[in-house]
């Protein structure tokens, strides 16, 4: 018995896009998250491009996951130790500046 194309699709192609959409979600919540605990200010602008570039348009759900990764990173960070702020602000310095969230 073959399967067709469109099957093979949507069980192999379909769950690793949902999976990467999770994924914007989640480090994009952790790097917003910082912003404020790292003492940075982003480019409102750059954030707009990067969710037009990395978030499908008809993703209903990336608000909400958004949300819930921001407010879990910012309840984790109260927790944090003096080097493990420098570690996670130093690599989020580096993202945001890759991203153009700052300069």
């Amino acid at each position: 018995m073959r399967i067709p194309a469109l099957a093979i699709i949507l069980t192999v192609v379909m769950p690793s896009l949902a999976f990467a959409e999770d994924k914007v979600s989640t480090q994009l919540g952790v790097i917003l998250a910082s912003e404020q605990f790292c003492g940075f200010k982003y480019d409102q602008a750059a954030i707009r491009d990067f969710i037009n570039t990395y978030v499908a348009a008809d993703d209903m759900n990336f608000p909400t996951r958004l949300s819930g990764e921001t407010n879990l990173s910012e309840i984790n960070q109260r927790g944090y130790s003096p080097s493990q702020k420098t570690a996670r602000c130093a690599q989020v310095e580096r993202l945001a500046k890759h991203y153009k969230f700052i300069n």
